[in-house]
């Protein structure tokens, strides 16, 4: 099953997060010019909104079960006619619930300028994308996904939550569950630019969620043998935030590219990290598609021919 959901208060999370976001987020700039510069009010809440995601950040990997904290989920996952209830349970204290209440009356007359302009965009999008993607194709890599990370997820169902983009900015995450991404699109094009840009992030997010049983243990095993002071001096660290993330996102990017050219071969030319360019990629990329073709989950040897590839050109595979 794949479905496509288009929520208001997932997007008015998406929104209120990206507003508070320091450094600075590209979407902020874009909303405040369309908007207009925001209030000493406005101000103060969105810092109170970033004090107290503080306290319901990200969830650990694989997320506690009972544990689950991160305040994206609730906002995302319910039905816009219950998210109240929902999040008022999520939260720890009472006084959480009134703040998150307070800020979003706050900032609701500013999301609702953006919404009913990118709310048909993200209806669109949910239509063609139920239209480019075959169900028989999305299953077929789904059963790949699911060998070659040897997952406790099947990759069966995905529920993909649309949420507002730029037209030349888009992005994802797979924060918020198994078999469950988000996917910023509303204003992405619909031509083969904007396809293949949306189609590769939708495989990249999406990837992530099969990483966080075996593949997560055995990269956990690996770095123990690796020296990391090269690595640690590089750009590619201060990209992903340490060894286990670059494994982590290099390996999701590197997939998510095999993903497109074999799949989806009419937009390989479009898409950000399916077209390769440079030597390592075309080495990862054989590297892939050796352990796919051949059924084999990730072991050992394939993290160690990984990590010979990236040491040689000083990480540069993102």
């Amino acid at each position: 099953m794949l479905d496509f959901l288009v929520r208001r208060y997932a997007n008015f999370f998406h929104f209120v997060s990206h507003l508070a976001e320091i450094p600075l987020h590209p979407y902020r700039q874009a909303w405040l010019e369309e908007t207009g510069c925001l209030t000493k009010t406005e101000e103060d809440f969105l810092f109170e909104f970033t004090q107290l995601m503080k306290r319901y950040p990200i969830d650990t990997k694989p997320p506690e079960k009972g544990y689950e904290h991160f305040l994206q989920k609730p906002f995302t996952l319910f039905d816009d006619e219950c998210v109240w209830e929902e999040v008022q349970k999520w939260v720890d204290h009472p006084s959480d619930f009134e703040t998150i209440k307070q800020i979003f009356a706050i900032l609701e007359p500013r999301f609702e300028r953006v919404w009913q302009n990118d709310q048909p965009l993200l209806e669109s999008w949910k239509n063609e994308l139920h239209q480019f993607i075959p169900l028989d194709v999305h299953v077929s890599i789904a059963k790949v996904l699911h060998s070659f990370h040897q997952s406790v997820s099947t990759g069966e169902k995905l529920e993909v939550y649309l949420l507002f983009s730029l037209e030349s900015r888009l992005g994802g995450s797979g924060e918020i569950g198994v078999d469950r991404i988000t996917l910023h699109c509303s204003r992405v094009p619909r031509n083969t630019w904007g396809y293949g840009h949306v189609l590769w992030t939708l495989y990249h997010e999406w990837t992530h969620t099969f990483q966080w049983d075996y593949l997560l243990g055995l990269i956990l095993d690996f770095v123990r043998e690796v020296d990391e002071t090269d690595f640690s001096q590089s750009k590619a660290a201060q990209e992903t935030g340490g060894l286990i993330g670059f494994f982590i996102e290099a390996l999701a990017r590197i997939v998510a590219s095999y993903i497109i050219r074999q799949y989806y071969p009419q937009v390989v030319g479009n898409s950000p990290g399916s077209q390769l360019n440079k030597p390592q990629e075309v080495a990862l990329d054989h590297l892939v598609a050796e352990y796919i073709n051949g059924k084999k989950p990730v072991d050992m040897d394939f993290l160690r021919e990984f990590w010979s590839i990236s040491y040689a050109v000083n990480y540069d595979v993102l």
